[in-house]
Order: structure tokens, then sequence, then C-alpha cells
């Protein structure tokens, strides 16, 4: 099912992070017989969208371990820090059924079309997309658009999941995903270092505090050893990486200056237990416009993330319908 003609709640100024949180924490899911149908969600449209000031941009560029270039000025991640409120706003709903603190992040896809500096800002808009029951709880998509100059310059896809039963939610944190994904003759990038913090810092500057990520007696609860890294900082993480390496994301030229657009899809497998160290693994060939990562244990037998990057994506190649 896809949402075409949502109505649309429109922002002059992106809403704080605090009010939301607070608001996400206590709100509850209805029982099945209430469940409304998510199609009935409506988008969210932010006019006006003010990118970070410097200092703050460098507190997290230092989280992300990300060496800022002159193609790309912030982080690819970081228009995700704004989309993530209209995405918990969107959850706060009457028309969404469940506790946003129940729902688990599986998938996401970035798409980066032009350059983002600091000196532009754009207009946000996020909508319901496809909406998939399947026999333990329920898909859905959220799609965000960052708009520039009248052109989508970075777009997301969202992939969030609600289980049925808190039960099948208590197993399934423990089990292992293992990592048969791993061909023989692929490429070791490199060891990463996710430190026992890496969960407050993040969330201090992404605003996600979900206490799985900041609290290992929370996440205790939910069934881990200790307390979990968020899935988009391992994404960040990744991409911080991939935006220097000699294998990651390449270079294209616009306007006489070398710019990197690409689309990163990223499925989120067994959590990252803080602190540990992962190994970053290619599994294509460096020369292919399509390449796929993983991130894994250093015995590969569990695996955290994997990704598909396309290189090259057509600038300024869509434009924006708000």
């Amino acid at each position: 099912m896809n949402c075409l003609d949502a109505p649309t709640i429109r922002y002059q100024a992106m809403p704080t992070i605090w009010p939301l949180l607070l608001k996400s924490a206590v709100k509850r899911g209805c029982n099945q017989s209430q469940q409304k149908d998510l199609s009935l969600l409506p988008a969210f449209h932010c006019e006006r969208v003010v990118f970070p000031a410097q200092r703050y941009l460098e507190s997290v560029h230092k989280v992300l371990q990300y060496a800022p270039q002159a193609h790309m000025q912030m982080h690819p991640i970081l228009p995700h820090f704004e989309a993530f409120k209209f995405h918990l706003a969107m959850m706060l709903r009457k028309e969404f059924p469940f506790s946003p603190m129940g729902v688990i992040h599986k998938r996401n896809s970035i798409s980066v079309l032009q350059p983002i500096t600091r000196d532009k800002e754009g207009e946000l808009v996020c909508s319901i997309g496809q909406i998939i029951h399947v026999e333990k709880g329920v898909k859905f998509t959220i799609n965000s658009n960052l708009i520039i100059d009248s052109k989508i310059a970075w777009k997301s896809v969202s992939t969030y999941f609600k289980r049925r039963e808190i039960k099948d939610k208590l197993n399934q944190s423990r089990q292992t995903v293992r990592n048969d994904g791993v061909p023989d003759d692929a490429n070791l990038l490199a060891n990463m270092r996710f430190a026992s913090n890496a969960g407050r810092q993040y969330a201090r500057i992404s605003g996600d505090y979900n206490p799985i990520h900041i609290s290992a007696v929370m996440a205790q609860l939910f069934g881990f050893k200790a307390s979990i890294a968020h899935g988009m900082y391992s994404k960040a993480r990744l991409l911080s990486f991939l935006m220097t390496h000699p294998q990651g994301i390449k270079p294209q030229q616009v306007c006489g200056q070398a710019f990197k657009s690409f689309s990163i899809d990223v499925e989120f497998k067994q959590a990252i237990i803080l602190p540990s160290t992962l190994v970053c693994v290619a599994n294509t060939e460096k020369n292919s416009d399509v390449c796929e990562y993983s991130l894994s244990s250093k015995d590969f037998k569990r695996l955290h993330l994997r990704a598909k990057v396309l290189h090259g994506l057509p600038v300024w190649n869509e434009a924006a319908k708000v």
C-alpha cells in the first residue's frame, strides 16, 4: 500500500527534539482492534531547514570520525538528524497505532544528489511510504526529501518494523545473525572501534536518546548484554570511512569540482554490543559502480551491517514536489 495523497502538515521551522522525546516515552500503542490505517498519516513539510553552526558541525564530525572535504562539507548523515524529528512526530500522531519506543529501525537508504553546504537553506518533506503486514508484525517506510533550490538534494528511505508480540522481540534480540555472506576473496579494509560511550555520544548529536543505546541496564531489560550502538551511527561511521578510502565512494565532477554523488542502502543485522571492534569488508571489485560492504565481528561469525553503494548518481535529476 502506498500513501499518495496524504494531507500535509506545514512548519515554518523544524520542531525541537525534547518535547518529541518526552511524548514518545509516554505514548502507548492501542490494541489490535483499535489499530488504524497507517496510510492515514499526514506528510510533514518544513519550509526552512537551517544547517548547524560550524562549532556544532565540528562536534558532529568528531563523534562520527569524519574529515570534511571541499566537495562534502557536511557528513551525509546529518540531514537525517532533522528528518528523525519528523519521523517521531509522525509516530506520535493518533493515527499511528504503536508506541514509538517499540519500533525497530531495520533498514535505511540515503541518496546524495548534490553538494550540501551550510550556506544554503532547504526544505524537508517526510511522508509514509510502503506499508506491509507480515507474519510477525508490520513493516513500513518513511520517505524523507531535502529540497534545495526546488530540486531534491538528499533523500532517504527508512524501513521500520513493529513486532506483534513483545516476547518475540526479546527472543529476537538474543539471536545471532551468522555472517555467511563474506566470500573467500573479500577484501578486508579496516578495523573499526566502537567505544563504550558511542551510544551516548551519538544521542547527543542526533537527538536519538533511545535508552537501549545509552543505558546498559535498559539494554539488559531487552535481552542485550550491554548498551548497543545506534544503527544509524554504524552507518555514519561506515560512510566516514568510505568517503576517504580509495575503495570507497568515488568522486564525480560537477562544475569543475569533485562531488561524490552516491546512494547507500544499509540493512541493519545483529546489534553491536558496546564496546566492540568490527571489521569492514569490501565484497565486490573496486572498479565496479556498485560496491558491497559489511561490518562484522572480528571472527566473521556475526554480521552487524550489510551495505550496497551505487556510485555516480545523476545530479539534479529530480524536481521537488511539495
